[in-house]
């Protein structure tokens, strides 16, 4: 069973490396999206079936930790 994730980082460059990373060394896992705003991910996850979040703490608009207690 391939699992679905989201990366959620403010910057750019952090969500391309990861989601590289991902895509190379496993089979498992599929990089659906990847947001560099809170509020857009949130909005996302809603509305899509994501298995494993991977967010940065420390965004601007709305920080990891908001996204997690939004989503429990």
């Amino acid at each position: 069973m391939r699992l679905n994730v989201v990366i959620v980082d403010d910057e750019a460059e952090i969500n391309q490396g990861l989601s590289r990373y991902i895509a190379e060394t496993s089979d498992d896992f599929d990089v659906i999206a990847t947001f560099t705003r809170g509020r857009d991910a949130l909005e996302f996850i809603r509305a899509n079936q994501v298995n494993i979040l991977i967010t940065d703490i420390n965004m601007p608009d709305i920080n990891g930790l908001d996204i997690i207690k939004a989503l429990h």
